[in-house]
């Protein structure tokens, strides 16, 4: 039974606009100051709990699990997110190795297939 490829944007419902827009214009575009706000527009919307200041403003050296406060389940949720809307699957190997917020931007560069 084949199924139908998934529309990246229903990854993206009950996101805020501007991640959306992000996330819409570097597919589109591939720019890579999008690509940045659309990643830490994602993480930010998948906080348990929302930081004193945006996601976007903390050091690429800010610890995903310790200082941004991402538990298992929204990292799990946020890999399927950028799976579906990047079309970069994160292999599992690479992705345990992920602790800080550079980690993850590197990982989904790498990831994201050649041409975007």
């Amino acid at each position: 039974m084949n199924e139908s490829p998934r529309n990246p944007e229903d990854s993206l419902r009950g996101f805020p606009p501007a991640t959306v827009a992000a996330c819409l214009a570097f597919r589109a575009q591939g720019d890579p100051a999008a690509l940045d706000t659309a990643i830490t527009g994602i993480i930010q919307h998948l906080l348990p709990k929302r930081p004193d200041q945006p996601v976007a403003s903390f050091p690429g050296t800010a610890l995903l699990v310790e200082d941004l406060g991402l538990d298992s389940f929204s990292m799990v949720e946020m890999t399927f997110i950028f799976e579906d809307v990047f079309g970069a699957p994160l292999a599992q190997e690479e992705l345990v190795k992920v602790r800080t917020l550079d980690d993850l931007r590197a990982l989904i560069q790498r990831s994201i297939p050649s041409g975007k």
